[in-house]
């Protein structure tokens, strides 16, 4: 089974689920390459951006004098940041391949990946993981 319709054949649940996959991974990998964009311009234009009211983002002498848990928040978020755009693109090519039903397992391993995405990733990602795993959606995706 194909997850290409045929003209004049209504889709199946199957089908119509990937569909679906499909654009909500292509719509969250563009949202998550053009935040992260978005933020690597900001941090390369205004280098004063400060996190907790007095530890700047570059600054490593006041971050050494913070808490462990700011430092995991920055480090994090600088992460997110820097990370994001490939993590976006990534994101979109899974949807390509689940509108196209190739490569399960990328789909499925970029899927994962973005539960590290919070929050958006995390919850796309959990409602996919789900369905993904059922053997009637699998059976749609060539195995490559």
């Amino acid at each position: 089974m194909k997850a290409t319709p045929t003209p004049g054949v209504p889709l199946s649940e199957e089908q119509s689920y990937l569909k679906f996959a499909g654009t909500l991974l292509m719509i969250l990998g563009a949202m998550q390459s053009f935040l992260s964009l978005a933020g690597i311009s900001v941090v390369v234009f205004d280098s004063s951006i400060h996190f907790f009211g007095a530890i700047g983002i570059f600054d490593i002498s006041e971050l050494s004098t913070a808490g462990w848990v700011p430092r995991m928040l920055i480090g994090y978020i600088l992460a997110q940041v820097f990370v994001g755009w490939a993590i976006g693109c990534l994101t979109m090519r899974a949807g390509y391949h689940c509108l196209h039903a190739k490569s399960w397992h990328f789909v499925y391993w970029v899927m994962m990946l973005n539960w590290f995405c919070f929050p958006a990733g995390t919850t796309v990602g959990l409602l996919l993981w789900r369905d993904l795993r059922r053997e009637s959606v699998q059976e749609l995706f060539e195995h490559s």
